[in-house]
């Protein structure tokens, strides 16, 4: 399916070492040195013969990836991060052999399987390794580390680096740079490392606008990008950035949220609090519509307009009301028009802001949808009904001959139960999302089904 649609597949070989899960059963994880875990399991310094035993495992399993048809594979050794990755990094490898101590030694394991994964699969099959430029600790590698393993990673076979940073415990923040870390912060380490090898070096961390990587690009600073949660995000953004539909890209908000930290870690399931359909596109399937209904959505925040285009681009006739003249919803406030310079804080706060508040304006200028924002509409209803402003809405009123489906309000939070309303509302019966108990007993009292 991966082919089919016009890509192919590097997968990720590991061996968690530290960070396997085996002692939920008794099993007592491997490490280069005790280590111990995120789920407070400790780990066991990993004999010789065990580690020879690892190394012919990750070469067979290079071979089976390319028997499967994959494009290539990827090793990770950032990040003092499972097998490799902790054997690398003085902050867990505390060995005295011939693989601890000084950094060749502590590179011997990854050398050791990048050469026998180069041995079992064919000489154009890429391997992609994963490193961190430095690990941002104290005790930890630095750039000076990896620009001396840089080229010894590409003689043992490598064909593309891709750097990260930071470490999994010390510096998670490091590794899934979030609010409080600058956009394109491994930057620096991987045009450094470039320039010391002959292999293509692409960058991955926080790089949350395609414009900004292919000025990366552009620059000659790296010869890629890697992009993870943009496309959840927005999972069109390769599309609409190769037909230049920058405005139309729905931005990642590298909130760290959800898409990171389940809800419930005993049934993980990756979510996010940009795109609503995360984890449920078998769920709600793009489906146009064979029968259209006309829609009215109460509110023109990041919600509403998220409903509003969903319910728009299936063949619903969609009409808005909002009650400024303007879109976005309380993204509003959180943008400066005080007059006053604002210092980096706010300054990259507003730049954020206003970045999510383009896809609301750029679909708004799509025509074909048909939408209809109209500022006034809500405010000529309430004083036709002789209601003042806060009050219960006469639903039986608006609702016309029944076929209209109501969504009031909601925010960014509440859009996946717009979307779930646009998909199951029919003729005769009208589902309404709303909080206010004043307001709900009014839609009972109509006659309306409430979800």
């Amino acid at each position: 399916r991966v082919s089919d649609a016009g890509s192919t597949l590097f997968p990720q070989l590991i061996h968690p070492g530290p960070e396997s899960i085996c002692a939920l059963k008794g099993i007592t994880p491997l490490g280069p040195s005790v280590n111990t875990n995120a789920n407070g399991a400790v780990s066991r310094p990993i004999t010789i013969d065990e580690i020879h035993k690892v190394v012919k495992q990750y070469g067979q399993a290079a071979r089976r990836a390319e028997e499967a048809g994959c494009g290539g594979i990827a090793l990770h050794v950032a990040h003092a991060y499972m097998l490799p990755g902790a054997f690398l990094s003085p902050l867990r490898n505390k060995r005295m052999d011939e693989y601890g101590g000084c950094i060749d030694n502590r590179a011997r394991l990854i050398l050791e399987i990048i050469e026998e994964c180069r041995r079992n699969i064919s000489p154009d099959f890429p391997i992609v390794l994963r490193v961190s430029g430095s690990e941002r600790e104290p005790g930890g590698n630095s750039l000076d580390e990896m620009l001396y393993l840089a080229p010894k990673f590409e003689a043992a076979g490598v064909d593309m680096l891709e750097v990260s940073g930071g470490v999994q415990y010390e510096g998670l923040q490091n590794i899934l740079p979030s609010h409080s870390q600058k956009i394109g912060m491994n930057v620096y380490e991987a045009s450094e490392i470039k320039k010391v090898v002959n292999i293509p070096v692409f960058v991955v961390g926080k790089i949350n606008d395609v414009r900004y990587a292919a000025d990366l690009v552009e620059r000659g600073l790296v010869d890629g990008v890697s992009m993870g949660r943009p496309l959840l995000a927005d999972p069109d953004l390769p599309k609409k950035a190769y037909e230049n539909r920058f405005d139309d890209i729905t931005p990642c908000g590298s909130c760290g949220g959800r898409c990171i930290t389940p809800e419930d870690p005993h049934h993980p399931v990756c979510k996010c609090h940009i795109n609503p359909l995360v984890g449920h596109e078998y769920d709600y399937p793009f489906n146009p519509t064979d029968k259209p209904k006309k829609v009215l959505v109460i509110g023109a925040g990041p919600g509403g307009m998220y409903t509003a285009v969903t319910a728009a681009e299936r063949g619903h006739d969609v009409t808005v009301w909002e009650k400024s003249k303007q879109i976005g919803g309380q993204l509003k406030s959180g943008i400066r028009h005080d007059g006053r310079a604002p210092d980096y804080d706010d300054w990259t706060l507003n730049c954020d802001i206003l970045f999510w508040h383009k896809p609301l304006d750029c679909a708004l200028e799509l025509s074909s949808m048909g939408i209809r924002v109209d500022a006034d509409a809500l405010r000529r209803q309430l004083d036709a009904a002789g209601c003042p402003q806060r009050a219960e809405l006469p639903f039986h009123k608006l609702l016309l001959d029944g076929t209209l489906p109501l969504t009031m309000g909601g925010g960014i939070g509440q859009s996946r139960l717009c979307m779930l309303l646009i998909g199951t509302a029919h003729i005769g019966e009208v589902q309404v999302s709303l909080w206010d108990e004043a307001t709900r007993k009014t839609c009972e009292d109509a006659g309306v089904m409430l979800l």
